[in-house]
């Protein structure tokens, strides 16, 4: 028992330090510094809401100095930001990504503190969750909620399997019970768009919705209209009750803004509506949301 737990215990040990060397405390406004991963080369990965101020940004590195960074986009939906800086500044994080991980793992959350260097914090994978819209408006390919405790200054951290495989960035913002970890997936996505164009698009009606009991089983009604917006030049008013979107029924607001991606913006869908109890169908544009 004693040599399985020492061998446990050298190996998680192990871990941190080899993750670690990739991940600096950020600089960036706040009262304190939060984490951050060399992600990909010359790009630092962090979490958006930690970040008070877009410039004079500097990062704390494993040998005690700090250097600058600048910012290279960020995203409040998703709540990751990118920071862009010389790809040979400290050793970039090796480019394991995980699977989404089953409840029970065993996972570290790997940050930097200013004052005390590199800092670990062991827990599981309490929840494992289909995708999901934040309540922010940003999409997260999966729901994986840790039962561990992030310490202050660790928003940010590096959350890491046992064998040493990224699963992901912690945050504390999507939940108010227990951080939850940005997965893999969503990092690489999220941090290639923001690398590139500095913001993550996102799709725009113009419509204010709420649900809808109907004999059928459901829609939005249009409880308000934006002027000049894709929905107005759609021809959409107020008391319209949205049915289907692009051919797919629609009973939430979250099946809208899920529908609502980069990927839409600018295509032409069919609407279909419900309008003084006739069914009709109009074509809308979506349009890109305004940062």
């Amino acid at each position: 028992m004693q040599n399985s737990l020492t061998n446990l215990s050298d190996e998680l040990a192990g871990l941190v330090e080899r993750t670690g060397t990739s991940v600096v405390a950020v600089y960036a406004g706040g009262r304190l510094p939060a984490s951050g991963v060399h992600w990909k080369p010359g790009l630092i990965v962090t979490t958006e809401h930690s970040l008070r101020r877009d410039d004079e940004i500097r990062l704390g590195l494993a040998a005690g100095n700090t250097i600058p960074a600048e910012l290279a986009g960020r995203d409040p939906g998703t709540d990751l930001a990118v920071l862009k800086i010389d790809p040979n500044a400290l050793p970039v994080l090796a480019d394991a990504r995980a699977a989404t991980p089953r409840t029970g793992e065993i996972v570290m959350a790997v940050g930097r503190h200013r004052d005390i260097g590199v800092c670990a914090a062991m827990g599981i994978v309490s929840v494992v969750g289909p995708a999901y819209q934040t309540w922010r408006g940003g999409k997260l390919d999966a729901f994986l909620r840790l039962d561990l405790e992030l310490y202050p200054g660790c928003s940010g951290a590096l959350v890491s399997g046992v064998r040493g495989d990224a699963l992901g960035i912690a945050t504390s913002l999507h939940s108010r019970f227990a951080p939850v970890a940005i997965p893999a997936q969503t990092v690489d996505r999220v941090a290639a768009e923001l690398a590139r164009r500095g913001y993550v698009a996102r799709g725009y009606l113009g419509v204010g919705m709420q649900p809808v009991s109907l004999p059928e089983g459901g829609g939005l009604i249009v409880v308000s209209v934006e002027k000049d917006s894709p929905a107005a030049e759609a021809g959409l008013v107020i008391g319209d009750i949205l049915i289907a979107l692009d051919s797919k029924p629609v009973r939430d607001t979250r099946e809208v803004q899920t529908f609502l991606s980069g990927e839409n913006i600018g295509r032409t869908v069919a609407v279909s509506i419900l309008r003084g109890g006739e069914r009709k169908e109009i074509k809308l544009k979506v349009g890109e949301k305004a940062r």
